[in-house]
């Protein structure tokens, strides 16, 4: 098995979504913004990267909500450097062809991430939904140098930090602005809640804010599956901890089992919204 087949394999496995390239472009009209919303198949895979079929030698791995990962790519060893002194480490990590690094962590559930170029004034750009970033054991097309992993097998998706859109400061995306009142720990007494009619003003899709809100009343559902997956599509348009409980507490379970109730689902909902669309 060629090298780029068995790692095309490993991205396969892992859930990514994964494209062919040349030197570090999609094939010409390869069409590859399909692949944003959808993984390819195993045939894909297969036709793409076998050597005696198609045998592209170069493989990229598609960033954002469909490959649940947010890549940090940091042009050279310096800017590499500094954003590890000043960020959140991850345990995976590849050295790009021209000695930077691509720095991989799991996508936002609270703020989806587009592209970004040259961050907070630094050679360092962030690959998001609408990218993505050539992987080992692609080889760079100028210095003919193999990207490389620095950290691998070793470490599981789920252990990997999430990126935080507060790390872009003024940067992070308009469609869903980070809120201001996420600011209380889950420690303690529960924080008094806020008016449902200020928290739908203040949202960009208030409408579907309303209708999912509008489901905790539903009768002949299990209660706890429904207020969970209500909570996990919340984070996803971009509510805090406090709207969610705003808006939900009334309206279900979580008024009368109380404050703890909520932080139990409310933490395993954060894990799993960032839901990859297979």
């Amino acid at each position: 098995m060629s090298d780029v087949l068995h790692f095309a394999f490993e991205y396969f496995d892992r859930g990514w979504s994964i494209i062919p390239l040349v030197g570090k472009r999609p094939p010409k009209n390869f069409g590859w913004k399909r692949f944003q919303t959808e993984r390819a198949t195993l045939d894909d895979v297969k036709r793409w990267f076998t050597p005696s079929c198609d045998g592209f030698t170069n493989i990229g791995i598609v960033t954002g909500a469909v490959s649940g990962i947010t890549v940090v790519d940091c042009d050279t060893p310096n800017d590499t450097k500094w954003w590890r002194e000043n960020y959140p480490a991850t345990p995976l990590a590849s050295r790009t062809g021209r000695g930077g690094a691509h720095l991989f962590y799991r996508a936002s559930p609270i703020l989806p991430i587009g592209n970004r170029a040259n961050i907070l004034g630094r050679d360092i750009d962030i690959r998001g939904d609408g990218g993505y970033v050539c992987a080992p054991p692609s080889v760079h097309p100028d210095t003919d140098v193999d990207y490389e992993w620095q950290f691998w097998n070793h470490y599981a998706l789920d252990e990997i930090p999430f990126f935080d859109p507060a790390w872009l400061g003024e940067t992070s995306s308009p469609a869903a602005p980070a809120n201001k009142h996420r600011c209380f720990a889950f420690d303690g007494e529960a924080p008094r809640v806020r008016s449902i009619n200020d928290v739908l003003r203040q949202h960009p899709q208030s409408r579907r804010v309303r209708r999912l809100v509008s489901r905790l009343n539903r009768a002949k559902t299990d209660r706890s599956k429904r207020d969970y997956a209500i909570v996990c599509e919340l984070i996803r348009v971009g509510l805090c901890e406090l709207d969610i409980w705003s808006l939900v507490h009334q309206k279900s379970k979580f008024a009368t089992n109380g404050w703890q109730y909520f932080v139990l689902t409310y933490r395993n909902a954060l894990q799993d919204a960032t839901v990859k669309r297979q």
